[in-house]
């Protein structure tokens, strides 16, 4: 049996605030990388939303984490993780078994990491970081092509808002950047 390892940093609850959530897989295994498995943690997400008066604002999946931007009501930001990652693990298992493939005895979720939100500036910068997500894992290619990545909020935002108003924000609060870069001599 695998041991989970043992640093867990505190997760701390204040009422009223905005969080900003992120579920990373174990050893960044691509766990879900198909539609439907996508789909299955879409599902169990806005399950665990429904079932602890989440109000999400944002959000993205991808291969192995995804990330949210919500509001709760009562300190149940472990419990909503929890529920979320075993929930989708039991799913995820019960899809590859249907589909007589081995069920690996490892985790699905390695740990999950939140961020209280501190200002108006920071929230629309992680909501533009959410959207942007698909382009800094080459899911896609550039901004132009968000609205083929299925798997985010950013095409429920542009039905309700508009494209000019999504692309306002992006203007706005940009996406900062630390990547490396090479340098030249």
């Amino acid at each position: 049996m695998i041991k989970h390892p043992t640093h867990r940093p505190p997760h701390i609850f204040q009422i009223n605030k905005i969080y900003f959530l992120t579920g990373k897989t174990y050893k960044s295994i691509a766990y879900f990388n198909t539609p439907n498995k996508k789909k299955l943690l879409i599902k169990t997400i806005n399950i665990a939303a429904k079932k602890f008066s989440i109000n999400i604002f944002a959000w993205v999946i991808l291969d192995n984490h995804y990330h949210l931007l919500f509001s709760m009501r009562e300190n149940n930001l472990l419990k909503f993780a929890k529920n979320i990652h075993t929930n989708s693990s039991r799913l995820l298992k019960q899809y590859w078994r249907e589909l007589s493939l081995a069920t690996p005895n490892i985790p699905i979720w390695y740990q999950y990491f939140d961020r209280i939100i501190r200002s108006e500036k920071d929230f629309w910068t992680r909501f533009n970081y959410i959207h942007n997500n698909p382009i800094k894992h080459n899911y896609i290619k550039n901004a132009g092509r968000l609205s083929e990545y299925k798997f985010s909020s950013y095409n429920q935002w542009i039905a309700k808002n508009g494209e000019e108003w999504m692309l306002s924000y992006f203007s706005k609060y940009p996406v900062i950047d630390f990547s490396f870069e090479e340098i030249s001599e």
